[in-house]
C-alpha cells in the first residue's frame, strides 16, 4: 500500500486545487469523452536515465505503472510505437529525437518535470500525452514536419531555461497562456502555418 500525500495550490481568487501526489501528477484521465480515471496504487520508481533506440530497449521496465527519475530518450526510426513502454506516468526529462512516432500512444499522459526536447520527428502529429504541470528547465520543439499543435504542453507555467519553438511547418497555433515566466528567453521562428500565439 502506498501512502498518499496531496499538494494543494491556493489563491485568493481560485481557492484551492489539488495539483499532485507527492509533488507529481498521478491518476491521469484517458483521452476521449466519458473516459474513466486511471489509478495507480503501486507506482514503481526507477532512478537514472533510459535511452531507447530500438525494440530491445523496452525490456527493462516495470509491468505496472511506473516513473523514471532521470531522462527518457527515444531516438531513431526504429521507435514507431510506445506500446512496450507500458504505463509510464512521470519522467525527469524527455527527448524524442528522429523517431517514427505519429503519436505519444501511452495509456496515461507522461508528466515531465525537467527538460522537454521534441525534434526531427517527421511523422509526429499528436503530443497531447506529453504534459508539464508547472515548471520546466527548458522546452525545445523543432523540426517536426507535421506537428499541428503543442498538445499537453499548454499547461506550462514557467521555463527556467530556453524556450525554442521553430521549424515546425504545420504548427498552426502556440498556446502559452498559462506561462507566467519564460526566464531563459523565447524563440519562435520558421513555423510556416503559425496563425496565432
Amino acid at each position: 500500500m502506498r501512502t498518499t500525500t496531496q499538494l494543494l495550490l491556493c489563491s485568493a481568487l481560485a481557492g484551492c486545487a489539488q495539483v499532485g501526489d507527492g509533488g507529481r501528477y498521478y491518476g491521469s484521465t484517458d483521452a476521449g469523452a466519458g473516459s474513466a480515471t486511471r489509478t495507480c496504487d503501486d507506482l514503481v520508481s526507477l532512478p537514472g536515465d533510459m535511452t531507447i533506440t530500438g525494440a530491445s530497449g523496452f525490456t527493462d521496465r516495470p509491468d505496472g505503472c511506473w516513473e523514471l527519475g532521470g531522462k527518457l530518450t527515444l531516438r531513431g526510426p526504429a521507435i514507431s510505437s510506445l506500446d512496450k513502454l507500458g504505463d509510464l506516468r512521470t519522467v525527469g526529462s524527455l527527448e524524442l529525437d528522429s523517431t517514427d512516432l505519429s503519436a505519444i500512444g501511452t495509456p496515461s499522459p507522461i508528466d515531465v518535470l525537467g527538460d522537454i526536447a521534441i525534434h526531427h520527428n517527421s511523422k509526429l502529429v499528436d503530443i497531447s500525452n506529453v504534459e508539464a504541470h508547472g515548471d520546466l528547465s527548458s522546452l525545445m520543439v523543432e523540426y517536426n514536419d507535421v506537428l499541428p499543435s503543442l498538445g499537453g504542453l499548454s499547461d506550462i507555467t514557467r521555463v527556467t531555461g530556453m524556450t525554442m519553438i521553430e521549424s515546425n511547418p504545420k504548427l498552426a497555433a502556440i498556446d502559452l497562456s498559462h506561462a507566467t515566466r519564460l526566464e531563459g528567453g523565447l524563440t519562435i521562428q520558421d513555423n510556416d502555418a503559425l496563425a496565432s500565439i
